[in-house]
């Protein structure tokens, strides 16, 4: 299946303009600039730049001309083809003109390079509750959508593929004054087969080629760091506005402020006052973030006579820095929100044994590929958010433990819950263990991993769907004699072979989820089909794994002296 995103590729111009209100911000202006990612899929392949620039004459109607840098032919450009105007062909780092662009009346009208048609990009003017239309064309296999661009679709995208003209319909819903870079702006919020962001004096809130998009992964765009709109050499929207903008999880408690996070600066660290005895790493211009090259944070500061413990990274204390390394005290509890999101420059990171929780996308836009952890049973009672931010990188990395690669993870005996993305993009990872005492598998706790083997004990009571890729399985075992509850269910095939035990096949194949196995196989007994356990033996006990058990368990199949044995 194929997600569409509707693109329309606008510049927005800025040219004389008569307007209705007097607070009205324009979007055309001479030497205005929008920097925005192009390919999607590719997350981190090249920024786009387009630029106000001179006058032009169309037909005695007068346009600002665009320029553009970073554009790509057909041939070259990817998944997603963005291609301004059949004339245009050029390598990427060319400056190349773009179209002609005009605003009148609150409306701005885009005419693309090699075409001669005038497609109205953006109508500031529109009423709540006001509809408008715009069709798609789809040309063996590419759409035009009316702005001179023709893009092709990822296989991994969701949607349907259509022949012919196809209608969207969209609908303002509401316009609301928000504030961006100090400025007063209005926003305007548009739902309907297809929903999205405008801004007034910017434009769309996903990238400001983009005049509309269908069903468009935010989580694309948030990775580009060079998303911006510039105006007289400052800067007046950015990647950090988009993110709070379009962040449901994120509430304005989470905001982040521009200056006055920190206290005091110490030996070129910008440190906050949490308690008398605590401080958290902090910064002084979110905008302008100067940490850079390797930091080590120490475990204690002397600051005017006192002595304080750094328990914490803070809210965005590392946002959009060069930092490529950054040494972490075992004293850190929490890493807070955004706190090191977009560094792009940092590959790797050792996360403290003390850790107790992470902040909402505190690694967002990072290109992480190694994660190293000093104790795997704290790991597994870290407090994650709902978003984590491993999913967020959508870099796979790579786990280390005592400085060791994992590739089998055994999840310590005595672990009731895993947590949701505990083990989330973890690549490194291919078979997994999962005790008798864990009971509850969360959210994406091992989504996006490797893992081709998983082992499940006999005490799990529910799992979430999303917990593992189980398409990506070849071998699945649980000993658990009733089906644990599949939560959230999808009905779809599997063709891992699920293991169960014996005389419990039939049972599996009739539950929720578990009957989307193809191949169910009750593993073999010994001929002894059930035996009551003395719990006061002292011989050894195995799991159908050949695990030795350190304690007696409640319930499930088991190996003593070479005998299958069921503890109820």
């Amino acid at each position: 299946m194929k997600k569409l995103l509707l693109i329309i590729l606008f510049i927005q111009i800025s040219v004389p303009a008569i307007f209705a209100q007097d607070d009205y911000i324009p979007f055309v202006k001479e030497g205005k600039s929008w920097v925005f990612p192009v390919e999607f899929i590719h997350m981190f392949s090249h920024d786009m730049t387009c630029t106000i620039s001179g006058d032009t004459i169309i037909e005695t109607t007068e346009y600002k001309k665009v320029f553009a840098k970073g554009v790509r032919t057909s041939e070259t450009i990817g998944d997603i083809i963005i291609v301004p105007g059949e004339s245009i062909s050029n390598t990427e780092d060319d400056e190349v003109y773009f179209g002609a662009i005009r605003e009148d009346d609150k409306k701005v009208y885009f005419i693309p390079a090699g075409r001669t048609d005038l497609f109205l990009l953006y109508d500031f003017g529109m009423a709540i509750g006001e509809s408008r239309c715009v069709k798609i064309y789809n040309m063996g296999g590419k759409y035009d959508i009316g702005a001179g661009i023709r893009m092709t679709f990822h296989d991994d995208y969701d949607g349907a593929w259509y022949d012919g003209i196809k209608d969207f319909t969209y609908k303002l819903e509401s316009v609301k004054v928000i504030d961006i870079c100090n400025v007063k702006r209005r926003c305007y919020s548009f739902s309907g087969d297809i929903s999205f962001i405008w801004i007034e004096g910017i434009g769309n809130s996903q990238g400001f080629p983009y005049s509309y998009n269908i069903s468009m992964p935010s989580i694309y765009i948030s990775q580009k760091s060079g998303l911006s709109c510039i105006e007289n050499g400052v800067r007046i929207y950015g990647l950090d506005d988009y993110l709070h903008l379009n962040d449901s999880d994120i509430s304005e408690n989470d905001k982040l402020p521009r200056y006055g996070a920190y206290d005091f600066k110490l030996d070129g660290i910008c440190y906050k006052i949490i308690s008398e005895e605590e401080v958290s790493v902090s910064y002084e211009d979110l905008y302008d973030n100067y940490y850079s090259g390797g930091l080590e944070i120490p475990e204690e500061i002397n600051y005017d006579g006192t002595l304080y413990k750094v328990t914490s990274i803070g809210d965005g204390a590392f946002y959009f820095c060069d930092v490529d390394s950054v040494s972490l005290p075992k004293s850190i509890r929490d890493i807070g929100c955004f706190a090191f999101a977009f560094c792009r420059k940092l590959k790797s990171l050792v996360i403290p044994r003390n850790i107790e929780s992470f902040g909402k996308r505190c690694f967002e836009g990072c290109l992480l590929s190694r994660i190293e952890i000093e104790d795997l049973e704290q790991w597994l009672k870290v407090c994650f958010p709902t978003v984590m931010n491993f999913e967020s990188m959508l870099i796979p990395y790579d786990l280390y433990f005592n400085n060791k690669i994992l590739t089998h993870i055994q999840i310590p005996s005595g672990i009731k819950d895993i947590p949701d993305g505990a083990f989330e993009g973890c690549k490194s990872i291919l078979s997994v263990d999962i005790p008798n005492s864990v009971k509850s598998i969360g959210k994406k706790a091992f989504y996006l991993c490797n893992i081709i083997e998983v082992s499940i004990g006999c005490g799990l009571e529910e799992i979430e769907h999303t917990a593992l890729n189980w398409e990506r399985l070849n071998k699945v075992t649980i000993n658990t004699t009733e089906p644990p509850v599949v939560k959230n269910p999808y009905t779809y095939s599997i063709n891992a072979t699920l293991y169960v035990p014996s005389g419990c096949g039939e049972r599996y194949r009739k539950a929720d989820f578990w009957k989307n196995f193809l191949n169910i196989v009750e593993m073999e007994g010994t001929g002894i089909e059930e035996v009551n356990m003395n719990h006061g033996s002292g011989e050894s006990l195995y799991d159908l794994q050949g695990r030795r058990l350190r304690s007696t368990p409640q319930r499930g199949v088991y190996i003593r002296n070479g005998k299958k044995y069921v503890v109820k």
